[in-house]
């Protein structure tokens, strides 16, 4: 018998280590301390024939357009990291008084109370629909055994009008 051998397979993207502050990103390793990309490209080979042009030719040249959404997306992320910063520098920056932290309790604590007003109404709603929907069940059921007593009483009644035909024609 030959045995086979496993053949372990390669890493497909590079891992990141504990204590590297790197992420793993799509096709390259992000820095997370300074925000740079280190990037794994192969080298692109130049075409032997003057007239064509290689696919990695096509692949690594940026068009104007994915220049330009490029920079945009750069300039989002700006403006993102500016609205952050800012939004920060108020939340942490200015003192609040201690009216403004009264004033915002009071209106959690009437918020609450309003809440606990809603869910004990809907408590009772329920549990009166919850009785509602047993008495109905009930009068069903009570309703299921009359509907099959007055058939087996209609049943009774057809038997004995068939008879009492049978009579009457044997009669006449």
């Amino acid at each position: 018998m030959a045995k086979n051998k496993r053949i372990s397979l390669q890493s497909l993207q590079p891992s990141a280590t504990v204590g590297s502050n790197e992420l793993v990103g799509k096709t390259s390793l992000i820095n997370t301390v300074k925000g740079s990309k280190k990037t794994g490209k192969a080298p692109t080979k130049q075409p032997k024939n003057g007239s064509q042009k290689s696919i990695n030719h096509f692949y690594d040249s940026k068009s104007d357009k994915t220049r330009a959404s490029d920079k945009s997306l750069l300039d989002k992320e700006n403006r993102t990291q500016d609205t952050e910063k800012e939004a920060y520098e108020l939340m942490c920056s200015g003192k609040v008084s201690e009216n403004y932290w009264k004033e915002f309790a009071e209106q959690r604590r009437e918020a609450l109370v309003e809440v606990m007003e809603e869910n004990k109404k809907l408590h009772e709603e329920n549990f009166q629909l919850k009785k509602e929907k047993e008495k109905l069940l009930a009068e069903n059921e009570e309703l299921k055994e009359e509907n099959e007593r007055l058939t087996l009483y209609v049943s009774k009644a057809d038997e004995l009008t068939k008879f009492l035909e049978s009579i009457t024609e044997d009669s006449s």
